[in-house]
């Protein structure tokens, strides 16, 4: 466990040295490494000013761990497995006896400075000298002991937080979706157990698709896109769902561990959990485990009525069948259930709980997305070279759902400078290659592919078409957008062209919005900016390949995101509000004396 005594460095020296002012905290041990956790280790005595209550004593003893680059890294603060704390508490890691080759267990309390319930006290930034981040820490864990004595780690007001459930780090991964305007339908279903069906998306991936009850009526079906749809049809997995009143806790706010806990847990609200996984196990007797769902309704924030499901799964065991029964019982679901408790339901058995996770669209897209109506607005991509593969990357990442992609070309290796696509897609159709690619990338995408140059000739496509409400136009070709000017649409577009200059200096957005792509429009408005970068561009076209001389175009696979990344935000304003005219945008890049600095936008432009 302790490889040796060497001496910890002079920071870490410093660091408890200056805990020696903050009162409440008594040093009985100096830092030790421990090679088990690859750390330094310091045991103290902590006696706040508080009154004993029933899961915390006055005086508790702590282990803090440290890295060796003290006053970097992290730091965390445990209970010692003797005279510690042995509940959980809000805001700690599941308290646990931990790993036996540590003298302390696993309940890491959480001193992060976005806790409201500590932040707002006092210690608002967490410091990094020397003297000060040790000491802070220690500062802010005596608090989170006096908060804890006094009830009030949970405030009225401060984010609702989950329990901290006990799961294995590569355990399976369940993806639910769950939105706050479905918490009426589940308070008025008169069911409350029942069977889902599950995609499976990996080998260690499900989604839930549908719940139902026993007799197979269905309750909520859940939407999802093109690939968890496709799964589900190829393949689909068979499981339960039960709904209780409240989250599962043991007082402090400790998630149940085992069956017993469980029992406790739901028996305070009054329901049966056992009973009703008897029900539910009664279709799941077939040699493999099962996953059930457990749901309950959660406030927003802490004190406020309740705003949305919140589902936990666990994994079931294999139950009984066939002749496996208890002893003394008959093959029948009476006997399979006898051996079911005696085998996988004992109070001590610990429950096998499974990452759970919300890709409702409202979550899956919480660290950004467009406007609801620009994430809705079905749109046709014409063209996916490497311009049209950014922007429909970053489209489907911030929201977008319904994609159709519409290409004749096969992936290059050449094209791999610059696509957001692999080695895995060559020579591959680019549209199905990237259709596929961006279905995977988010839950919720619909994303179609033409393997067809625009216009269509085929019926199908000719009349799929003519349902999306944006077409973005990236081909950077003549023949395309005079081809879409000639094209007729059965009602209004919004159009969008996007292409790059020479050498990826400029890059060119026309919009505009009506029944028919006005081409002269467009040329008369690029027409001078094409001009002037060919004065400028003083480099020779690069060489497409050996054989007969065809040159590519030139721009880095930077140039191109960093024009796509301020394309993106002009194409939402656009999708938002469309142009009343004709519009041309112009974005370059801008250089002074050889040093980059960014990129601006050139000129906005009504074309009459």
């Amino acid at each position: 466990m302790i490889a040796n005594q060497k001496q910890p460095p002079e920071q870490l020296l410093a660091a408890r040295r200056a805990l020696d002012g903050v009162k409440g905290v008594t040093l009985l041990e100096d830092w030790r490494w421990y090679d088990f956790v690859d750390r330094w280790v310091l045991y103290c005595q902590f006696t706040p000013d508080i009154v004993s209550t029933e899961h915390l004593p006055k005086i508790t003893n702590w282990y803090i761990t440290a890295t060796s680059r003290y006053p970097w890294g992290a730091i965390k603060v445990y209970p010692s497995k003797q005279n510690g704390i042995t509940v959980t508490f809000p805001h700690q890691a599941y308290n646990g006896e931990s790993d036996s080759s540590v003298p302390w267990r696993g309940g890491a309390l959480c001193l992060d400075t976005s806790i409201r319930a500590l932040g707002r006290i006092a210690y608002d930034c967490e410091p990094y000298g020397i003297y000060e981040r040790l000491a802070w820490h220690v500062r802010r864990a005596l608090l989170w002991l006096t908060k804890a004595s006094l009830n009030q780690l949970l405030e009225p007001g401060d984010p609702f937080e989950m329990p901290a459930f006990s799961i294995e780090q590569k355990s399976t991964v369940v993806g639910v979706s769950e939105h706050p305007r479905n918490l009426s339908s589940w308070r008025t279903c008169s069911c409350r157990f029942g069977l889902a069906d599950f995609a499976q998306i990996n080998a260690n991936t499900l989604a839930v698709v549908s719940f139902y009850t026993l007799n197979r009526k269905m309750v909520k079906a859940v939407k999802w896109g093109k690939t968890i749809t496709e799964t589900f049809n190829a393949s689909k997995e068979l499981g339960a769902w039960i709904l209780i009143n409240e989250v599962p806790v043991i007082s402090p706010w400790q998630a149940p561990v085992n069956w017993s806990e469980l029992k406790q847990a739901c028996g305070s609200q009054h329901i049966d959990i056992l009973a009703a996984i008897k029900e539910v196990s009664t279709q799941l007797r077939d040699g493999i485990p099962h996953i059930v769902l457990l749901g309950y309704p959660i406030p927003k924030m802490v004190k406020e009525a309740n705003y949305q499901v919140y589902w936990q799964a666990f994994k079931l065991p294999v139950l009984s069948r066939g002749s496996k029964t208890a002893n003394g019982f008959r093959t029948n679901e009476t006997g399979y259930w006898q051996r079911d408790k005696i085998n996988f339901f004992t109070d001590r058995t610990s429950i096998e709980w499974v990452d759970t996770e919300n890709w409702n669209k409202s979550e899956f897209n919480s660290r950004g997305q467009f406007d609801i109506i620009v994430g809705l607005k079905s749109t046709l991509l014409i063209g996916a070279g490497a311009v049209g593969s950014v922007l429909s990357e970053m489209l489907i990442r911030a929201g977008l759902e319904k994609l159709g992609i519409m290409d004749t070309d096969f992936v290059k290796m050449a094209n791999l400078v610059r696509h957001t696509l692999n080695m895995s897609s060559l020579n591959s159709p680019k549209a199905p290659a990237l259709s596929h690619h961006l279905n995977m990338v988010s839950p919720h995408a619909c994303i179609k592919s033409y393997s067809e140059i625009f216009p269509p000739l085929t019926p199908e496509t000719i009349k799929a078409i003519q349902q999306y409400e944006v077409i973005l136009e990236t081909t950077g070709s003549d023949i395309v957008l005079s081809n879409l000017y000639n094209y007729q649409w059965e009602n209004k577009k919004i159009f969008i062209s996007v292409s790059l200059g020479l050498g990826g200096k400029r890059m060119f957005i026309f919009s505009m919005y009506g029944k028919q792509f006005l081409h002269e429009k467009f040329v008369s408005g690029i027409q001078c900016w094409l001009q002037k970068d060919m004065g400028e561009y003083d480099g020779e076209l690069p060489r497409d390949g050996v054989g007969c001389w065809h040159p590519a175009f030139p721009a880095r696979i930077d140039d191109v995101w960093l024009h796509c990344s301020a394309a993106i935000k002009v194409i939402e304003a656009i999708i938002s509000c469309p142009p009343e005219q004709p519009m041309l945008i112009v974005f370059e890049q801008i250089w002074e004396e050889g040093e980059f600095k960014g990129v601006q936008m050139r000129s906005k432009e009504v074309i009459d």
